[in-house]
């Protein structure tokens, strides 16, 4: 069996896999391809069936584990697998078949608790400790990567990147003390912890309903909302005047403005901005402001006859703003 890692071009390989993607896609000539990616523990590859596409294809789907035989070859300087046989891989958890964590996953979990222990705050080590606590939660992060194509991307990440955020947050506050280490470390643990309901298990790790609805951030918020009630006491108990606590404490359930688009186009883009050049309009007018004509915005267009022949020229210019436009004036030139 042929571990992913030790693939090399011009090598027939076989091996168990699981699928991560499956995409049915036509050449330019009109003809059905199954465009793949499989992984084992070990990394991924893309892999693509051109011949037998219908038989194959009703063999598997996204997310099974699968028997294969094939050939690798290398498109654009990445091996890529051309599959010519296809069997599932019966008896086998696809889940187990995922990229996975390189450091031990008991110690990282260690470190989670050592992390959670150095928490003083009444409120916010209890709201902490619940989460730590729950043992179908942990086992999430053991098992769900921090994202899905970026960093920590492998089963597990989501634990080791949780970790490794809250320790340098523990480090920069000890350096500087006047930061609120408590509140710090308490955001750095559960900054993600939406993730363990937005992703399922591998080896896909697809969003969930609710993820692809709201996201982690907003699923965050609400198990932080249902497992940290007493906070807003706490808050209370720290001296904060009145008026300041609603500012500091998220109660949920509040009027809000979402918009949701199925897809990004052209039209719903410009729907968007003209919503919101209709929202400025209309609250100017009821405030007596000419929303459209402020100084800074006057500004802003003498500004930019100035900066847009700079964004375009050939050559390098002689820059002469403050150095946040420069920077910003020479990271899009080097993006162009």
């Amino acid at each position: 069996m042929s571990a992913i890692a030790e693939l090399e071009q011009d090598r027939i390989v076989e091996g168990v896999y699981a699928v991560a993607k499956k995409e049915r896609l036509r050449t330019k000539a009109g003809a059905p391809y199954l465009a793949v990616e499989l992984v084992d523990p070990s990394g991924r590859i893309e892999a693509r069936i051109w011949s037998d596409v219908d038989l194959l294809e009703s063999r598997f789907a996204e997310g099974d584990a699968v028997r294969v035989l094939g050939r690798v070859d290398r498109f654009r300087d990445k091996l890529q697998l051309e599959i010519r046989s296809l069997e599932p891989a019966e008896g086998l958890d696809p889940a187990e078949l995922v990229p996975a964590l390189r450091r031990d996953a008991d110690e990282l979990e260690g470190f989670l608790e050592f992390l959670a222990g150095e928490i003083s705050h009444p409120g916010l080590k209890a709201a902490v400790g619940r989460f730590v606590g729950d043992d179908d939660l942990r086992a999430r992060l053991r098992s769900l990567p921090a994202t899905i194509e970026g960093h920590h991307s492998y089963a597990g990440g989501l634990l080791e990147h949780t970790v490794g955020v809250a320790t340098i947050c523990r480090e920069v506050a000890q350096l500087h003390p006047r930061l609120r280490a408590d509140l710090l470390l308490t955001a750095a643990l559960l900054h993600d912890v939406g993730r363990t309901v937005e992703l399922t298990r591998g080896p896909a790790f697809r969003q969930t309903d609710e993820g692809r609805l709201l996201g982690h951030v907003h699923l965050g918020l609400r198990l932080i909302e249902e497992r940290a009630p007493a906070l807003e006491a706490e808050v209370r108990a720290e001296g904060t005047p009145d008026a300041v606590v609603p500012h500091r404490v998220f109660e949920g359930n509040r009027p809000t403005n979402v918009i949701l688009a199925e897809k990004l186009t052209p039209h719903t883009l410009g729907a968007l901005v003209a919503l919101y050049e209709h929202s400025v309009f209309t609250q100017g007018t009821v405030w007596g402001i000419n929303s459209f004509d402020q100084w800074g915005v006057e500004l802003g267009k003498v500004l930019a006859k100035r900066i847009i022949p700079e964004l375009e020229s050939e050559t390098e210019p002689e820059l002469a703003h403050d150095s946040s436009t420069n920077a910003l004036i020479r990271r899009y030139r080097a993006m162009r």
